[in-house]
């Protein structure tokens, strides 16, 4: 589920340098709480705070952090956190990104003027002849930060760092195809292209679609071990499957707000925002984990705790008293190539019994040709009951 100064220069192979003491701050958490007293800390930012602590001491590490929107992620990951990396080691170099160049100015500048303001606290001084705030080093180091928008070259500039803080600014960008493949170009072809060996990196968003970067990074650079830490606002885990909450929330418990929400807001800001809303933004689950349009609690009713099959000594899944109103079907969405970059094969046996539908069996994967063809022959064989076989034509003609 990641480029700066000088390049002639060899870059330091960890995160935290041989000379300096160790930091004063234990986390960047509280480094703002020393640097702002008022900064407000909740169980979410302390989770975050322990996974940037764990990132920076990774070689090569990756994290991926989504959240509700206005919860304070973007200023501890954006703000205190290379703030933080800088007065454990001032030679550094950093790259800040967002989905355009005036937020990530506002990034570097935010960072930029946690030093200015406080020069003898942090030990750390900008160099005078670097004006900029979208690019200027630290006095007397090879580290600084560089801002830049998506899409901009980040050529020729190695760094040690690189923080994404927000790919797409709204609905209207996150469901364009075109500007998710952008972003996308923009990460393999330059951000990724320039990080140095043992680089770390921070991608922090809000999710507003299935196919976003951070989606892409799961599912297409799991090579480099993207870690992920997704807090909902309300926990949806179900502990009778064994699952668990991050912040070890109650089931439907919301989140303790940065900004103070009460439950009562909460449930308000749920109900304005819609399932589908609630399910990207809020639940970091793009597509909602019941569907946009069944929602799981109308089923509760009609959930079996036992099959609805009986499985034969030959592999055979049997469905007994088939029939009348009942119909069971295959469906299968071709692709026929079987590269990493391909869309997958998708085929599915669906059981209709009057007006309840049933997710019998699937299978998903990159699959060629003759792949496509043996999944086909076999999930027929271990459905037989599914005689009628749909097959989405766009892959192979009419």
């Amino acid at each position: 589920y990641t480029t700066l100064f000088r390049s002639s220069h060899s870059w330091p192979q960890q995160l935290t340098s041989s000379r300096p003491p160790p930091p004063r701050w234990a986390t960047p958490g509280m480094l703002a709480q020393h640097l702002n007293p008022r900064t407000r800390q909740t169980p979410a930012l302390d989770l975050i705070d322990a996974e940037l602590v764990r990132l920076a001491d990774t070689p090569d590490g990756r994290l991926i952090i989504s959240m509700p929107p206005q919860e304070g992620k973007s200023v501890r990951v954006a703000g205190d956190f290379p703030t933080w990396l800088l007065t454990r080691n001032p030679d550094l170099r950093i790259i800040t990104a967002s989905y355009g160049q005036d937020l990530a100015n506002r990034n570097g500048l935010a960072i930029r003027r946690r030093i200015t303001g406080h020069p003898d606290v942090l030990g750390l001084r900008v160099a005078p002849d670097n004006g900029s705030k979208s690019d200027w080093t630290i006095d007397g180091h090879d580290g600084g930060v560089l801002s830049v928008g998506i899409g901009a070259g980040v050529t020729g500039r190695p760094g040690e760092v690189l923080i994404i803080d927000d790919p797409i600014k709204s609905r209207k960008e996150a469901d364009s195809q075109t500007y998710r493949d952008g972003v996308w170009d923009w990460w393999t072809d330059e951000a990724a292209a320039r990080l140095a060996p043992g680089a770390i990196a921070v991608l922090i968003l809000t999710r507003w679609h299935h196919d976003d970067l951070a989606a892409r990074l799961i599912d297409r650079d799991r090579a480099a071990g993207w870690r992920v830490l997704n807090i909902p606002a309300q926990a949806d885990h179900r502990p009778e499957r064994g699952e668990t909450d991050p912040l070890g929330r109650a089931p439907g418990e919301f989140m303790v707000s940065a900004r103070g929400r009460t439950g009562t807001q909460w449930e308000a800001r749920k109900a304005t925002a819609g399932p589908a809303t609630w399910a990207s933004l809020y639940q970091g689950r793009p597509t909602p984990d019941g569907g946009a349009v069944f929602d799981e609690a109308w089923l509760t009713a009609h959930m079996y705790d036992h099959p609805l099959w009986i499985v034969h000594a030959d592999g055979r899944h049997m469905i007994p008293g088939l029939g009348g109103d009942a119909e069971m079907v295959a469906s299968w969405d071709m692709a026929f190539k079987d590269k990493a970059t391909s869309d997958y094969v998708v085929g599915q046996v669906w059981l209709r019994r009057g007006p309840h539908v049933w997710l019998l069996d699937q299978v998903r994967d990159r699959m060629d040709f003759t792949q496509s063809c043996f999944a086909v022959r076999a999930l027929a064989a271990k459905w037989p009951q599914a005689v009628a076989k749909l097959v989405e034509d766009k892959a192979n003609g009419p």
